[in-house]
């Protein structure tokens, strides 16, 4: 059935003339906001602007100063793990691109309808993204932010970005952004509960270091030191054996870790701790079904359930994902090898880039933790597979890795780190959903509707 869209001579906007633009549900998000007291988004800021837009590859480092990309801005906070480094010369350099704390930003193109906040005070800087500085005797920033990540505030940046080159967003219409202006009561109302998520959100992050540190002193990770050779020598015996010739699986870093392990500690291979091990296959989606688990939703300790996808249950039941399983990704620099623990009750599906993983013998957190650690870090290294372009981590390497079979005690102890993060982390989460709703009722509430 069509949809059908009328609007008015005046009320034509930035020149824009695709229907795109003027989609009922646009035009009745516009009517709601403009029934409230309300004020364009560049006269609550100081600056609006984008950070550095072109080629900087040649500055990246392992070291430096962190840059912020679009995949780093998700709703209210940001992710700030797997990102690259720049300089600090180059960052000096690009001023207009550094961050500040308190400054908002927006993802000028992919992570559309996002908007977060930096809170930190070590210096970073910005590669396309849109960075918002308020005047915040105008408008609570927690509130501010709440708005952005509403359906009244996405929906407007999604709108904006769409029919632009490549879809970016335009700052020139990013002015005009409408922003409702309740009063000052319930600004603050909303930006404590913002507050009070980062706070609950930073003790699970400190819950979350914890077990990992935890492990690390057991392994000896903390004291581990490793000089980069200039050169180093593999036995033909050993190549022949692992079927592999390229220096980067004769890495001997691991191996020196081995050698230095304190007494305490044996390692013994993952293969004897497994029941299954098996990588998923392509799913075919379908509107219902079970829920999808792809790469991008295996994080280091914990798995992120935004922006799934479904499908019809395979054939093979072992494929399915079941409660106490461990995940690991099977691909992608910077994501292979990052390992979860599945720990929700409902059963769901890998698709083909990740790995289940099946044991009696460990508790799954604990075999999580280990693998996202220095020691498990360094056998994905080593038994990765591939060229630059597409590396690929494959299970029956993933058996071959070593692993320290922990006391029940230790493992216990670091599981139960792990659910009281995860514990905080949800709460931070319903805190965030609390204050979106807020808002959203404010604006239905003054736009009449009940």
């Amino acid at each position: 059935m069509a949809v059908w869209s009328e609007v008015t001579l005046t009320e034509i906007k930035h020149g824009r003339m695709d229907s795109e633009f003027y989609k009922p549900g646009y035009i009745e998000i516009d009517r709601k906001l403009m029934s409230n007291n309300n004020i364009p988004l560049k006269g609550i800021s100081k600056k609006i602007d984008v950070g550095h837009v072109g080629t900087m590859v040649q500055h990246y480092r392992e070291e430096g100063v962190i840059l912020l990309q679009t995949q780093q801005v998700d709703q209210f906070f940001l992710k700030l793990n797997n990102c690259v480094k720049i300089t600090p010369e180059f960052h000096a350099k690009l001023k207009k691109s550094q961050v500040n704390n308190g400054d908002i930003l927006i993802a000028r193109s992919g992570s559309f309808g996002k908007a977060a906040i930096y809170l930190e005070e070590e210096p970073i800087n910005s590669a396309d993204i849109i960075i918002i500085n308020i005047h915040e005797s105008i408008i609570e920033k927690g509130y501010l932010l709440s708005f952005l990540n509403s359906k009244f505030g996405s929906e407007q940046l999604i709108r904006f970005a769409s029919g632009g080159v490549q879809g970016h967003v335009n700052l020139k219409i990013l002015e005009d952004l409408i922003i409702p202006i309740p009063d000052t009561e319930k600004q603050n109302v909303i930006s404590e509960i913002i507050k009070k998520s980062y706070f609950q959100k930073k003790r699970s992050q400190k819950l979350y270091t914890q077990a990992q540190k935890i492990l690390a002193q057991e392994l000896g990770l903390d004291k581990l030191k490793f000089k980069k050779p200039v050169g180093y020598e593999a036995n033909f015996s050993d190549a022949m054996c692992s079927s592999r010739v390229d220096a980067e699986h004769f890495y001997p870093e691991f191996d020196s870790h081995c050698h230095h392990l304190p007494d305490h500690i044996k390692f013994t291979p993952l293969s004897k701790a497994l029941t299954y091990c098996q990588r998923g296959k392509q799913p075919q989606y379908s509107e219902n079904g079970i829920r999808v688990i792809n790469s991008k939703h295996v994080l280091s300790n914990k798995i992120n359930f935004d922006d799934n996808r479904f499908a019809e249950a395979p054939l093979i039941d072992s494929l399915k994902i079941n409660h106490g399983d461990v995940l690991i990704n099977g691909t992608g620099r910077g994501t292979i090898g990052r390992a979860a623990a599945y720990l929700e009750k409902e059963a769901a599906l890998p698709d083909n880039h990740v790995t289940i993983l099946r044991t009696q013998k460990l508790d799954p957190v604990y075999l999580s933790v280990f693998l996202n650690s220095k020691a498990g870090q360094l056998q994905v290294e080593k038994f990765q597979r591939g060229s630059s372009g597409q590396i690929e981590l494959y299970p029956m390497d993933i058996r071959k890795f070593l692993i320290w079979e922990a006391p029940e005690s230790l493992q216990l102890e670091i599981r139960e780190l792990h659910d009281k993060a995860s514990s905080l982390e949800k709460e931070s989460q319903q805190l965030l959903e609390k204050a979106k709703q807020m808002v959203e009722a404010l604006i239905e509430q003054a736009a009449g509707v009940t």
